[in-house]
C-alpha cells in the first residue's frame, strides 16, 4: 500500500514540475476594466510578455489604494497608482491609518484628468450643485474615492451631504444611462472607456478658480490640468479640472534585473502605449515629483541613461 502511495506521490511531483517549463506569473495590479489603469495594464502585459521569460498577468481591483495593499501584502507584484495616494501610502497619512510599505517606483506614466460626469440635461453646472443628489463618488479603496472626498469638501460639502453610492466606472455609467445616478466622480487618463461610452448624454463638470488653487496648494499631488475640447463626442470646449500623476510601481521584493527589464521596455515600446500619446512622457515626466524612492532596479536604468534618482 506504501509503495502505491509512492508511486501516486511521485507521478503527482512530476506533473506539478513539468511545469516548471511554463512561465512564472508576475500579476499586475489595475483597475476597473473600462478604466485606463486595465487598458494599458494590458498593454504592458502584452509587451512585456513578449520580451520577458516569466508571465504578466493582468488583476482587476478596486484601484489605487487597493493596489497599495495589494502590493504591499505581495499579493500583485506590479501596480498603477496615483501619485496623491501612493504618498498617502506610504507615509501612512490622509485616509490611511498606517503605513503601507514593501514598493518602490519604476515610473510616472501619464497624467490622470478628475471627471465629473452628470446627464447632459442635468441642472448640475458645478460641484456646488451635487449638494442632495445621488452620486458615486468611486469604489472602496480606490483613488477616486479619496479625490472626490476632497473636492466635495473644497466646495463645502461632505459624503453625507450627497447620496453617496460607491460605484466601480463601469457601473457609474451604467447607472446614469438607466437615469438612476446624478453624477459620478472619475480619476483617470483620457478619453476614459467607461465614459466614451456614454459621451453623447454627459457633460463634464469643471473644477476651476480659487477652488483648484486651494487644492493643489493643500494637497501635494494635484495639479492644473485640462481636458481638451472634443476628447469626447460632444465635448466642444476644452474643459479645466485637476490632475494626479500615475506611477507604476513594483514590489521590493522583485529582483533588480526584472525591474530593470520592465523600465527599460516601457520606454523602448513608449510609441506602443496609449499613454504616451500626448508627447508628454519622457524620462523627465517619469521621474520628476515622484515622492517615494524608485527601485533600484530602475534607478540603474535612469542611471545608464544619464539621469539619478534616490532610492532611499
Amino acid at each position: 500500500m506504501k509503495k502505491v502511495l509512492y508511486i501516486l506521490i511521485a507521478a503527482i511531483s512530476v506533473m506539478a514540475f513539468s511545469g516548471c517549463g511554463m512561465k512564472n506569473t508576475v500579476q499586475i495590479g489595475t483597475g476597473d476594466v473600462n478604466g485606463t489603469y486595465y487598458a494599458y495594464g494590458t498593454e504592458l502585459a502584452e509587451i512585456l510578455n513578449n520580451n520577458s521569460d516569466v508571465y504578466f498577468k493582468v488583476r482587476k481591483t478596486a484601484g489605487s489604494a487597493a493596489n497599495l495593499r495589494l502590493i504591499s501584502q505581495e499579493y500583485v507584484d506590479i501596480a498603477f497608482v496615483q501619485s496623491d495616494v501612493m504618498k498617502d501610502a506610504y507615509n501612512g497619512t490622509g485616509y490611511f491609518d498606517k503605513e503601507y510599505k514593501g514598493y518602490s517606483a519604476i515610473a510616472g506614466l501619464y497624467t490622470e484628468a478628475i471627471q465629473v460626469a452628470v446627464p447632459k440635461d442635468s441642472d448640475i453646472n458645478s460641484i456646488s450643485d451635487l449638494y442632495g443628489k445621488s452620486v458615486s463618488l468611486g469604489e472602496k479603496e480606490s483613488g477616486v474615492l479619496q479625490n472626490s472626498k476632497q473636492i466635495l469638501s473644497a466646495y463645502g460639502l461632505n459624503e453625507s451631504m450627497v447620496d453617496a453610492k460607491y460605484l466601480s466606472y463601469t457601473d457609474a455609467a451604467k447607472a446614469m444611462k438607466n437615469g438612476n445616478l446624478d453624477a459620478f466622480f472619475c480619476t483617470a487618463g483620457t478619453p476614459t472607456r467607461a465614459i466614451t461610452e456614454i459621451s453623447d448624454d454627459i457633460k463634464l463638470i469643471p473644477i476651476d478658480g480659487t477652488v483648484a488653487d486651494r487644492l493643489t496648494e493643500q494637497y501635494n499631488g494635484y495639479v492644473k490640468h485640462t481636458i481638451k475640447a472634443n476628447t469626447y463626442d460632444g465635448q466642444t470646449e476644452d474643459i479645466k479640472t485637476l490632475g494626479v500623476k500615475m506611477v507604476l510601481i513594483a514590489s521590493d521584493k522583485m529582483s533588480d534585473d526584472r525591474v530593470k527589464s520592465i523600465t527599460k521596455n516601457i520606454f523602448d515600446n513608449s510609441n506602443k502605449f496609449g499613454f504616451a500619446k500626448d508627447d508628454t512622457f519622457d524620462m523627465n515626466f517619469a521621474t520628476e515629483n515622484i515622492t517615494i524612492p524608485f527601485h533600484k532596479g530602475a534607478s540603474e536604468y535612469y542611471a545608464e541613461n544619464g539621469v539619478n534618482v534616490a532610492t532611499k
